[in-house]
Formats: structure tokens, sequence, C-alpha cells
């Protein structure tokens, strides 16, 4: 039986840091440790041999730091798993070896999020990863995305999204475009002989446990984030065999309506926001009426759209599109920027910068939003399959109108519509049980995430027993890709076992605003006086983190 949760209060002189602790018996914990010390290699089992693993060059560029320690290839695996004998994919995998010149036997398998975000592109933001003091890191792109093969590209989608640019049509007539244009994509992949119904998260799960057989791991330890972390859910209850840990970061859990939650978790980042402006005598002082003048802005630009110059990402610089900028546009772009812990304290200066007139950075964001990507058909396997059944219309509409006028905001307007069009079938009801496991768990959370709200990481925690749930009070999706963050799950996976150490939380600084125009370098210019156009270094980390976002489509390799 575990022990009930225990709530720690850290109060450094700067700032009160809360994050609270979930732990089980210490006495199941050693017993689970003598357990897994007892597998071995010899353990694995003997179909083994059907796996097939081909080393090659690496798809993607390799940083001159690491060229000497990564290891590239392709995983084949079936693409229905009804049928293993039929048609195989190439899932393509990087496994970086760690500085240690004696890792830990038990590696750790990234589960990236999206769905459809390629993880191997981004291979040079690992670099500086503390897991790889201890151990060996595995990426791979699952399939349906990055380097994997197929890639499921919708190019008809990326076109009507440009298209619709700078078009007055309503809602309904943009979401039939947006329709038409997911069903063309649809069709083309089956002409193409892609299964759309062999793409989801049980499908993927299969491909983690063929991977961790096939490179030769008696076990290893799992690493999602957003969607990672309900990829990482379903490995666990379907291949439980092999894991010997998991960090679940900004967790999804199986249980929860997306669709139908997903206004009133915007609705609560959006109150958060607000909130820690007021509740900060200098960001209340410089912005006494942010939060009426954010949707004053909202009102002003739905019923007048905003006419806004876009630079066209992978054009040339000086090649721009015009796009109607409503006050449902605002109200997103906010949404997905307090994913990002680097631009939530420029958001103030931000807003306050569009009330002036000041559009530069803003056009940037949006600009950097509309990235075209090679994920698009990936997500909607995967949700249409996955959550589509568990969902309804009707429900995301009264979920709408239970909020204040004004403060009206849907994420994902279209993807229910596009799931009555797109073949994936449906997910047996089991996809919308809660997960259980006894094994040691890791759970993040930023208290500003707003499509992944720290709700749900607790409902994830509460379902393991032998659980560490650490709450970041600053911090918005994907915590552990903070240096603190990173610290604390690399620290977990030294010792799953022991509760995890203020550390670095307790030097945190709280969220600092910036409340003048004189910081340079800031993430899209924002409080840059010079330039409207941002330095590039900041932005890259930025577009980085959007790009990761659900919905937001990666960018063609």
């Amino acid at each position: 039986m575990a022990l009930p949760p225990r709530f720690l209060s850290v109060r450094p002189s700067s700032a009160l840091l809360t994050f609270a602790l979930w732990s089980g018996e210490v006495w199941g914990y050693l017993l689970m440790a003598l357990l897994m010390g007892l597998t071995t290699p010899s353990a694995l089992t003997a179909d083994q041999t059907a796996l097939r693993f081909d080393p090659a060059p690496c798809p993607c560029d390799v940083p001159p730091e690491l060229q000497h320690r990564v290891r590239c290839g392709y995983l084949s695996v079936p693409e229905n798993r009804r049928t293993p004998s039929g048609k195989t994919l190439r899932l393509a995998v990087a496994v970086i070896r760690s500085t240690s010149p004696r890792p830990a036997p038990d590696p750790v398998v990234y589960l990236e999020g999206g769905p459809g975000g390629g993880t191997l592109a981004n291979l040079e933001e690992w670099i500086d990863t503390p897991l790889l003091r201890d151990r060996d890191l595995i990426l791979f792109d699952q399939r349906g995305s990055g380097f994997s093969e197929p890639d499921l590209w919708c190019s008809e989608v990326d076109a009507a999204e440009y298209a619709l640019l700078g078009e007055p049509i309503s809602p309904d007539r943009r979401r039939a475009v947006l329709t038409r244009a997911a069903q063309a994509c649809a069709t083309r992949l089956e002409m193409e002989g892609v299964d759309l119904s062999c793409y989801n998260t049980a499908a993927i799960a299969a491909d983690v446990e063929d991977l961790r057989r096939a490179l030769g791991y008696a076990r290893w330890n799992l690493y999602g984030i957003s969607f990672g972390t309900r990829l990482a859910l379903v490995t666990l209850r379907n291949h439980p065999q092999g894991i010997r840990s998991v960090v679940l970061d900004s967790c999804v859990p199986l249980e929860v309506q997306e669709y139908e939650e997903a206004p009133k978790n915007a609705f609560q980042a959006f109150n958060q926001f607000f909130q820690a402006c007021r509740e900060d005598p200098r960001c209340h002082r410089a912005f006494p009426d942010l939060e009426n003048t954010f949707f004053r802005l909202v009102e002003r630009f739905d019923a007048t759209p905003l006419s806004l110059e876009i630079p066209v990402s992978g054009a040339e610089e000086e090649d721009l599109a015009l796009m109607r900028f409503s006050g449902t546009d605002l109200l997103g772009t906010l949404f997905q920027l307090l994913y990002d812990h680097q631009v939530i304290p420029y958001l103030p200066l931000l807003i306050d910068r569009i009330r002036r007139g000041d559009y530069g950075p803003l056009a940037h964001i949006v600009g950097e939003r509309l990235v075209g990507g090679a994920g698009d058909g990936m997500y909607f396997c995967v949700e249409c399959h996955d959550e589509a059944l568990f969902n309804w219309s009707s429900d995301v509409a009264e979920a709408l109108q239970a909020l204040p006028p004004g403060r009206r905001y849907n994420p994902y307007p279209y993807d229910l519509d596009i799931c009555t069009v797109w073949p994936t079938g449906n997910a047996p009801l089991r996809e919308s049980f809660p997960v259980e496991s006894d094994l040691p768990a890791l759970v993040l959370a930023g208290a500003f995430d707003p499509v992944t709200p720290p709700e749900w990481s607790r409902m994830v925690a509460r379902a393991f027993p032998n659980a560490f749930y650490i709450e970041f009070p600053s911090l918005g999706h994907g915590a552990s890709t903070t240096a603190c963050g990173g610290e604390a799950v690399a620290a977990f996976f030294r010792n799953p076992l022991r509760p995890p150490a203020p550390g670095c939380l307790l030097r945190a600084t709280p969220l600092l605003f910036v409340l003048e125009q004189k910081e340079l370098d800031s993430p899209y210019g924002i409080a840059d006086p010079e330039t409207q156009a941002p330095s590039r270094s900041v932005l890259d980390a930025v577009v980085d983190f959007l790009h990761s976002t659900v919905g937001i489509p990666e960018e063609s390799p």
C-alpha cells in the first residue's frame, strides 16, 4: 500500500517555490531494485532474431561534438501489427553514447511529443543534456514522422492554410476548406499504399518495444514529453517488460477528453498568467490593467481584423504575406506562447506593444507559427484513432459556452470535423482507461501550461504509487527542457528510488517579468526598441518550442 502524498514547501529568500513529492513504500522499491538487478541480456525473448536494425549514415546533421558518439540506423517494423509478414516501415534511429567511460547499462529512450513531431532533426539540442553523463540516449522518429519512412506529410493542408491567410471567410467556410484538404491528403496517402489505420499510439508503443529488443537492451528507461507521455503510458500498459523507470513531463492521461477539456484548460492558463502579473507588484504597476487591455484587443480585432504583414517561413526575408489577424488569432498566439518559459516573462510587454500599434514582434511570432509541416498526417492518424471517439462536438461547444464571453477559445476548432473524413477507424475502449504502474516514475508539470495542465500530471502521478511529482511554478509546457528540470530528470534516472532533492529549485529565481523596452536579444525582439527583427539565436529556440506543441507542424526535412 502506498504512503500518502507528501507536500513539501521550500521557501528561499527570494520567493516561495512549492513542489509535491509522491512516494511509495521503501521496501517495495528495494524489492523492485533487486528484481531489476537480476535481469540480464540473456533474458531477452527468443524472437529477437526476427528484428532488423540496419546501421546507416545519420539522415540529419550531426554536430562535430557528437559525430564520434552517434550511431544511426533504421529499424524495420511491420506497418500492420496484425500481419507482421506484410509491408514494413523504416524508423530512423540515433544512439548517442554517454560521456562516461563506464555508462549505466540501461539507457534512456526519448519519446517525442506531437503527435507527429520529429526527433532526429533536433539532435544537436541533446549535446549538453545531463542525461549523457551517466547513460546512453536513444532517439528515434516515430512511424509516420521525421526521417522515418514513410513520412505522412500533408502538403495539401499546408497549402490550404497559406491560401486562407488573407481571406475574409467565415469559420464554417474555413472548416470546410481545411477538412477537404485533409481528405485530399488522406486519399493521396492511401493511393501511395499507406494504411492509415496502422498509425496510432498502440502501434508506436509496439515499435518502442521492438527497438529495445533490436538494440539488445535488457532494460531501459522511458522519457516522454506531452504526447510522449501518452506513448509512455501505453508502452507501460502493453509492453511492461524491460522498463526500469519512467519520466512523464506535461502529461496526457488516457482517460481525459482532450478536445472537450481544451477550452477550459486554455481559460485557466490565461487566468494564471494575468493573475501572476497582478500579484507581482512591479508588473502590476507597469501594466495595471493588463487583462482588460488584452481582451479589449481581442474584441477589437474580432470586430475589425488586423491586416498583419507576416514573413513567409522559408522564403526570402523580404517576402511577406498579408494575414487577416482576428481576436481569436490573438487568443491563439497567447495560448501558444504560454508553452515557453523563455517567452512568458515578455508577454506583458508584448501585449503593451500591440496596444501601442507596434506589431513587429507579433508578425514574427505569427509567421513562425505558420511553418508548414511533415507531421500533420501522423497527427490526424493518432488523434482521430485514439481520441476522437471519446469526444463530441456538442460537448466542446457546451464547454465553450460555459466560459465568459470574449474568453472563449478552442485550440483545435477543426480536428473533430477532419476526423470524420480521416480513415483510421476508432480505438478500442481501453484507450480511454487510466494506466497504473508500480514502476518508479518522475512526473513533472509547469503551472502555466495551457495544453496539459498540472492537474493532468497530478492525475497520472496518483496512478503511480511509486512516483515523485514536481510542479514548477514559473514554467509552461515541457518543464524538463529547462536546466533545472533536466537536472531533476538526470538525478532521477541515476537513482529512481531516491526522492528528488530541491537543489536547483531552491536556487531558482521566481518569474521576473520584463517591464521596459531595453532588453536586447529577447525572443522575437519583444523588448528590443532598436529593431523589429529578433535575434536568430533566441528566435530559433522559441520556434523549437512552438514546433513541438500539439497542432504546430514541423518544417519539412
